[in-house]
């Protein structure tokens, strides 16, 4: 059984900018403090843990503990599980560069005073809410690096979660061989984890939308293995 949990908040500098060939991200290299931001793989809370559980059935155990090809089928059962709470990806609300000697992103201001996620009644719905405020943000002016930074320091994308199950048997055909039946699940509960929103401030039609996911649906698989 193992558990892993954080709880941290980090922060980085990257690359300078300021010229039209560079790939760093602070556009102003005589003020770092303009662009400080928590570093891109940030993650506040993380709950990871598995667990294999054996089945008290077949022989020897507790239920079930006839032996002979009864035995056989009974005995050697698993339950498996992995499962990951964790937050959401960090989100960039970014405009289009007014900075001509800038190569890399430029970054929408944030408005004082203004909640940057959007409201809603209820249950989240993509299709008709907005998980960003459009009008926590505006442009920054022409010819000026603005106030904003490379993310986000209070909105993630949605809430990620995942339950991965598994059921294995082991049976033993000789002394030197035994056949390992398992079957697998992916996302065993098939939950929808929504993605990030559009954060692209220079499109308002789109902004704070959400029209992607960030996991996959149910997936199975079968496998038998023979070892020897």
């Amino acid at each position: 059984f193992d558990k892993c949990i954080t709880n941290s908040n980090t922060t980085s500098l990257s690359l300078p900018g300021n010229n039209t060939l560079s790939t760093g991200t602070i556009p102003n290299q005589y003020n770092y403090a303009s662009q400080r931001s928590v570093c891109a793989n940030w993650q506040p809370f993380v709950f990871s843990t598995a667990a294999n559980y054996e089945l008290p059935i077949g022989p020897g155990k507790k239920f079930l503990t006839a032996g002979g090809a009864f035995g056989r089928v009974t005995g050697g059962w698993r339950l498996g599980a992995i499962v990951l709470f964790r937050t959401g990806s960090l989100i960039s609300v970014t405009q289009p560069s007014n900075l001509p000697l800038y190569a890399g992103s430029q970054y929408a201001d944030p408005v004082p005073g203004v909640s940057s996620k959007g409201s809603w009644t209820g249950t989240f719905n993509p299709a008709k809410d907005l998980y960003l405020n459009p009008n926590a943000f505006t442009l920054a002016p022409t010819n000026a690096f603005g106030t904003g930074s490379s993310y986000l320091p209070n909105v993630f994308a949605p809430f990620y979660s995942n339950a991965n199950i598994s059921l294995s048997k082991s049976t033993s055909i000789k002394e030197r061989l035994n056949a390992e039946l398992r079957l697998e699940t992916f996302n065993t509960f098939n939950q929808v984890v929504f993605g990030g929103p559009a954060a692209n401030i220079s499109t308002p039609s789109t902004f704070g939308k959400i029209t992607t996911v960030a996991n996959s649906a149910r997936n199975c698989q079968l496998v038998l293995k023979l070892n020897w």
